[in-house]
């Protein structure tokens, strides 16, 4: 079993920065999910599109993300997710980034521990770095102080790859760049067709701060 893991938004906790920070998970069985995105990549190359970095939803055009969409509204995966809306995380936890990080992947995997993923089942966990240097090692470590904590009743391999490295990446790109869309604006039209497609194979979207009335700008 795998899950492939990225993050969606920006990490501006201002007016100028995006509503909502989306840690979205792909859970799949098999690896053939991540081989039919290759699959399109080859096919969208045949036609003239290279694709060099591969797919990457926030910069890819319009018709090529459509296609994307189009091929996982059919793929065997299920998509989690954390929507943290950023303007009610308490002051002195959102300007450290890695904490961030670390409370989206401990509401994340602690669902998926205890609930979906069995006991003793073997799983790779592959997370999508987060910048280089000192903040990526500050979040890789941060991540896998979660799954520690957390996956102790399962047989767990973590990895940490760039984005452009694997397709299964890609798909958690996409998904959580979906959901983001949607949170940030519900009634635009495109982000609509997208959850349509994406709704089938969403299986949680989790919102810790839902309930909270306190905004801190």
């Amino acid at each position: 079993m795998y899950l492939f893991l990225d993050e969606a938004g920006d990490f501006d906790f201002s007016a100028s920065g995006s509503s909502y920070l989306i840690f979205g998970g792909v859970l799949m069985p098999t690896l053939a999910p991540a081989e039919a995105l290759q699959n399109l990549r080859h096919e969208l190359a045949a036609g003239g599109y290279s694709l060099p970095n591969g797919f990457h939803a926030k910069n890819d055009p319009k018709p090529r993300r459509l296609r994307a969409f189009e091929v996982i509204s059919r793929l065997d995966l299920q998509i989690y997710a954390v929507a943290l809306e950023k303007r009610k995380a308490y002051p002195n936890i959102r300007s450290d980034v890695a904490y961030m990080y670390k409370l989206g992947c401990h509401f994340l995997l602690r669902y998926l521990f205890e609930q979906v993923i069995p006991e003793r089942q073997a799983l790779q966990i592959i997370i999508s770095n987060y910048g280089s240097g000192e903040i990526n090692r500050t979040v890789e470590a941060a991540c896998r102080a979660v799954i520690k904590q957390n996956g102790t009743k399962h047989t767990i391999t973590t990895a940490f790859w760039g984005g452009q490295s694997h397709c299964g990446l890609q798909l958690a790109d996409y998904c959580a760049w979906g959901i983001q869309r949607h949170y940030e604006a519900p009634d635009d039209e495109h982000g609509k067709r997208i959850m349509e497609q994406l709704k089938p194979k969403i299986a949680n979207i989790f919102e810790p701060f839902r309930l909270s009335t306190q905004k801190y700008y």
